[in-house]
């Protein structure tokens, strides 16, 4: 799985996979998968 570029990137957003758990942050904001925004 390769990263893609900073630049390439419109905003600040992370996608961190901790074992099972996948977890997006946006700005700072961090939404756990499975929660209802």
């Amino acid at each position: 799985m390769t990263a893609p570029s900073m630049a390439d990137e419109p905003r600040h957003v992370r996608i961190t996979a901790d074992g099972a758990m996948g977890k997006v942050v946006i700005d700072g904001t961090d939404i756990e998968s499975g929660d209802s925004v």
